[in-house]
């Protein structure tokens, strides 16, 4: 269970996210809300400065009038509305110092430190992804706010070409299944109001989806007579993803040597009576292509030195 400060934590940085370039407005925020508080601070101050003089006088006529004179109701009456807003002011000063104080608090506040710190992995992480325009896919689109936060909160490594890489391999992964999760979503839905009709192509899901789309993305799938969508092999080649399949009940992802094998496991199951492969080696004389060689001797064990 997430304890409070990281609850807060955690909205405080969507809430960030939200307004797009949180660190270039911050420090122009902060001073026009410094500006306004000293505007209010100088009013406060004059208010204060009236009210103090009409309390003197007002004691100073009590004070002149003969002992034993009976005081007027109108005299006791502005008296007291005297006192009152007196306090008033006092305490709308003190709060007013307060906020005041509060921008340069948050310079040293360990919360504002952490969001400030989180924020920037975020940007830095949006800069390494438009700095290798080839590693994008269209399921980014699917990315919420809080995906670039969880991708981001462990970053440490981004200035090294293997830190990249893998920095991008989880937020490619993170955006494939957001989309997934909404294509199972309209494969049930798509059942539920055309039942008995056949889904022959993925734009028919369309419809189905919860908000608009690029629906280029569809381009990466394919659909299956059984009604599963497969992710199709990735043109980024040796970038080690998780590639997907979707049907109405499941949703499973494998890496890329799983993925080019699919088609030799299959062969295999069909000449052996759907039994499934023990070692990888058993799937050797069912190979088509060098891709799929080369995915199986990442498979295959090391031998005894």
């Amino acid at each position: 269970m997430k304890s409070t400060p990281q609850i807060i934590l955690a909205s405080l940085l969507v809430a960030a996210l939200g307004t797009g370039a949180y660190e270039n407005r911050r420090a122009s925020r902060l001073q026009e809300q410094a500006r306004a508080l000293e505007l209010q601070q100088h009013a406060l101050t004059e208010q204060n400065q009236r009210l103090e003089h009409a309390r003197d006088q007002a004691t100073q006529q009590l004070a002149a009038a003969a002992p034993g004179a009976r005081q007027s109701l109108e005299e006791l009456s502005k008296l007291l509305k005297l006192r009152a807003e007196w306090a008033t002011l006092r305490r709308e000063s003190r709060e007013l110092s307060d906020l005041k104080a509060a921008p340069a608090m948050a310079d040293t506040d360990p919360l504002a430190s952490e969001i400030q710190s989180w924020v920037g992995r975020v940007n830095q992480l949006q800069a390494t992804l438009r700095q290798r325009p080839e590693q994008t896919i269209p399921e980014l689109q699917f990315l919420t706010d809080k995906d670039w936060l969880a991708v981001a909160k462990d970053l440490r490594a981004l200035d090294s070409e293997a830190g990249a890489d893998q920095a991008l391999i989880t937020l490619r992964t993170a955006a494939k299944n957001g989309f997934a999760n909404r294509l199972q979503n309209a494969l049930r839905t798509f059942e539920q109001n055309a039942p008995g009709q056949s889904l022959t192509e993925l734009s028919q899901l369309t419809p189905y989806f919860p908000s608009p789309f690029e629906e280029s993305v569809f381009q990466r799938y394919e659909l299956s007579p059984s009604g599963q969508v497969t992710e199709k092999p990735s043109p980024l080649g040796d970038h080690d993803d998780n590639y997907f399949q979707i049907t109405k009940n499941s949703i499973n992802s494998g890496g890329v040597a799983e993925h080019l094998l699919q088609d030799a496991v299959q062969a295999y199951a069909a000449a052996n009576n759907g039994q499934e492969p023990r070692e990888p080696g058993q799937l050797e004389p069912f190979l088509k292509t060098p891709a799929e060689q080369a995915a199986l001797q990442k498979l295959m064990p090391n031998p005894a030195k």
